[in-house]
């Protein structure tokens, strides 16, 4: 107290252990929406609470779709096999088997090296 019997001001006071959010409108909005629905209590920790959830939410699903990206991205430019196509054997046809009798084999004529070596 000074003097004149007025109070001097020193700093505004801050409450402790609470943590402070920026939220909009129509966040809170959705947030004491899901709340009531949900039958919980409305107040600044259930505020908070749904708050820092839904941040965890919105960031795994952006992790998660800039990994669907990147993986779409990486396939068009590198794109692999799989591994059962890459080391498959290919298919065998089978053949039909012919009459063995109609079909006939060329006749060579069958010479011996001595020939040659007498001939000369």
């Amino acid at each position: 107290m000074n003097a004149d019997g007025t109070e001097e001001f020193m700093d505004y006071a801050h409450a402790q252990a609470l943590e402070t959010e920026r939220l909009s409108l129509r966040e809170l909005k959705a947030i004491n929406k899901r709340l009531k629905e949900a039958s919980q209590e409305i107040n600044n920790d259930s505020i908070l609470e749904a708050m820092i959830d839904r941040q965890a939410f919105v960031e795994e699903t952006v992790k998660r779709n800039r990994k669907q990206r990147r993986q779409a991205a990486n396939e068009q430019v590198n794109p692999v096999e799989q591994v059962a196509k890459k080391f498959a054997t290919p298919e065998q046809k089978e053949v039909e088997p012919e009459n063995e009798a109609d079909t006939e084999l060329p006749k060579y004529e069958v010479r011996y090296m001595d020939e040659f070596f007498e001939e000369c």
